[in-house]
């Protein structure tokens, strides 16, 4: 089993390991382990105890384009405050992956509490068959006793529609507030976005459509239950957890410039810049029509200018579930929509860069 917790694109990613399930960390001397355990031995006891969940795992660094340099070791994590993203390499690992960091690595057998995936097709459409009474156990109880499950729509760049969706698309639009996707170890939660992002809220354009829903959960949690571990539909929307939707734009043009710190972030945003102007699309910046005119047709001067002068944040967009659901779609290229999410103001989570 391979989890992967990367910055690079999976083929870039070493072989897998040989013994066992183990994660896989891409770092770029960022501190991913407590001060604690270098302090003093006191020090060290008390933060095993509290990261009482040791992942074998292979610290991956990027050297240069394509060199990799890999090392053992271990990754210390809470479930109860650590946000576990699931990445697998191949989709029929997950499920053992769940299983073994529950039944074989947290003392206390709860596992996974904090999720956060791209979606759920790997649980959704694997076979519960396959596997046997205990493992099915673990990823029901995995279910049942999740905490926080994150969906997350990783956006390709900030234009709309993006050069992905139509060959000659009739028009772009830039989503300036969008924010940009990072790589951290630490994030700080603003409950409410102070920026002007009104008007960039009508132009979202997402992957997904509709987002899964707590009634899906629900399904998923029965798929998964053994007969003799049945779950009843009362227990189960008990259970269900607290399910919102991260929404994200890749950093730098085709979200090849990685950000991890405040010289990255910094590349990132003039290498998008740069490709914009390389195309001849930079203007749209600062372009009052930039949101077409039944966006801005009934924005006052004050509310398009503080728009145009938003500034970028490095994050996530945090919705509610239902916000996807009744979300107008303005219109469809392709697989792609472009949502107005008017209504539903989001949280604003902010990497800690330094």
């Amino acid at each position: 089993m391979n989890l992967i917790i990367t910055e690079e694109e999976e083929s870039s990613a070493p072989p897998p390991c040989q013994d066992g399930p183990c994660a896989i960390i891409v770092s770029r001397n960022r501190p991913v382990l407590s001060k604690l355990l270098r302090v003093n031995r006191d020090a060290r006891e008390a933060a095993l105890a509290f990261y009482r969940v040791h992942l074998p795992c292979r610290m991956v660094t990027k050297e240069g384009k394509s060199k990799l340099s890999t090392v053992g070791g271990v990754i210390y994590i809470n479930p109860e405050f650590d946000y576990i993203y699931l990445k697998p390499i191949e989709p029929r690992e997950i499920v053992p992956f769940i299983h073994y960091i529950k039944s074989v690595k947290d003392p206390l057998g709860f596992g996974i509490l904090n999720l956060v995936v791209r979606g759920l097709y790997d649980l959704e459409s694997a076979n519960p068959q396959d596997y046997d009474l205990s493992t099915r156990k673990s990823v029901t109880d995995m279910l049942k006793n999740l905490d926080r499950l994150y969906i997350l729509d990783k956006l390709a760049t900030r234009m709309v529609p993006s050069l992905a969706m139509m060959r000659q698309p009739p028009k772009y639009q830039v989503n300036r507030s969008c924010p940009i996707a990072a790589k951290g170890t630490k994030f700080q939660c603003i409950p409410r976005d102070p920026r002007a992002i009104g008007l960039d809220l009508k132009i979202i354009h997402q992957h997904k459509w509709p987002i899964f829903t707590s009634d899906g959960w629900r399904k998923l949690i029965h798929k998964w239950s053994p007969v003799e571990l049945s779950v009843s539909a009362t227990a189960a929307q008990e259970n269900t957890p607290d399910i919102r939707h991260l929404i994200a734009s890749q950093a730098g043009p085709g979200g090849r410039s990685p950000v991890y710190n405040r010289e990255t972030a910094v590349a990132a945003l003039s290498g998008e810049m740069d490709h914009w102007t390389k195309n001849g699309f930079a203007d749209i910046y600062s372009r009052k029509d930039n949101w077409g005119e039944y966006i801005t047709a009934e924005a006052s001067d004050k509310e398009v200018e503080e728009a145009l002068s938003v500034k970028s944040a490095f994050g996530f967009w945090v919705f509610p579930p239902e916000a996807m659901m009744l979300a107008k779609n303005h219109q469809q290229h392709n697989w792609f929509h472009v949502l107005d999410y008017t209504g539903f103001w989001p949280e604003l989570w902010l990497w800690d860069l330094h």
